[in-house]
This record gives structure tokens, C-alpha cells and sequence, in this order.
């Protein structure tokens, strides 16, 4: 049996025909799309060698410093080692141990506070309440964990798969 051409909606009137709907846009469309917007108005692609795998790629922000996949290895690596500490703080929230930082002040400037700022990561409950700018401005804290080393890991051993 086909698709059907008409949607249930929360309207009341019953279904709406596709052709009434909005049109629903792709990715790769809206992508191609912003690319051009940013190519017109000045914005050129550049090339930048990836500091991770050396592959050249064209990059229309010069702030990259990492191919695609690379940043996303990255970005596993860091979510793997970061994520029990975060864990951690959010276990300590939801049992009542800190109070969600939303509800506290910054340290530094006695602005809302947004996050906790860690000063040392081996000591994970360890926090200070701090805004988004001034969480920025400290920096990362001591004993990180080398989310950099476990992603080149990554990287080296997938090519070693493949």
C-alpha cells in the first residue's frame, strides 16, 4: 500500500494535504546553500593542513585547525575522558550535594553563574561556580585529561584497520 498524501494535524479540521505543508529542506541543500551566502558576501575557502592527519581541506573559517573527521575524533576523545567528571558533578547536583549553578553567583565577577569550573580535574567535585565569560578567561584547569594523545590513538589506530 502507498504513502499516504495526507498527515494527521493537531488542528481539528483533519489532515492537511502535503501540498499545504511547509517544504522541509535538506542538509546538504541549506549547507550549499549558507556556502554560497558566505562566498558572496567576501567569505573565501581556504585550504588549512589538518595538525592532527596532515590532509589539506578547503575551510571557510581560518580558525580550523582540524579536518572533519579529525575534529570529531577529538571530540569523542575529550567526551570520553571529561564525561565521568561531568558525571560526577551532576550526580552531586541531582543528590543534593551542590546546588545547580544557575541558582548560585560567579566567584570572579558576581554575575549569574552558568557552569562550574574545575581547577583541578583530579579532584572532580571539587568546583567553583563561575559565568560563561569567566569560566573562558581561567582557562583549562590543572591535571586535564590528554584528550589530544587519546585522539590521535583513535586516529592511528582506524587507520590501522583500514
Amino acid at each position: 500500500m502507498g504513502r499516504s498524501l495526507l498527515v494527521a494535524h493537531q488542528g481539528g479540521d483533519g489532515p492537511v494535504p502535503r501540498s499545504r505543508r511547509s517544504p522541509r529542506r535538506c542538509a546538504r541543500a541549506t549547507l550549499s546553500a549558507r556556502s554560497r551566502a558566505s562566498q558572496e558576501g567576501g567569505g573565501e575557502m581556504r585550504t588549512i593542513d589538518c595538525e592532527m592527519c596532515g590532509r589539506t581541506v578547503a575551510r571557510n573559517n581560518a580558525q580550523h585547525r582540524f579536518c572533519s573527521r579529525c575534529g570529531s575524533l577529538r571530540h569523542s576523545a575529550f567526551a570520553r575522558l571529561t564525561g565521568p567528571i561531568s558525571n560526577a558533578v551532576a550526580a552531586a547536583i541531582r543528590r543534593g550535594e551542590l546546588a545547580h549553578p544557575k541558582t548560585l553567583v560567579c566567584v570572579d565577577c558576581g554575575k549569574p553563574a552558568k557552569d562550574y569550573d574545575h581547577r583541578d580535574y583530579s579532584r572532580p567535585l571539587d568546583v567553583d561556580p563561575v559565568c560563561h565569560g569567566c569560566n573562558r578567561l581561567r582557562g583549562p584547569g590543572a591535571n586535564r585529561p590528554d584528550y589530544v594523545a587519546l585522539a590521535m590513538q583513535m586516529l592511528a589506530a582506524e587507520q590501522d584497520a583500514a
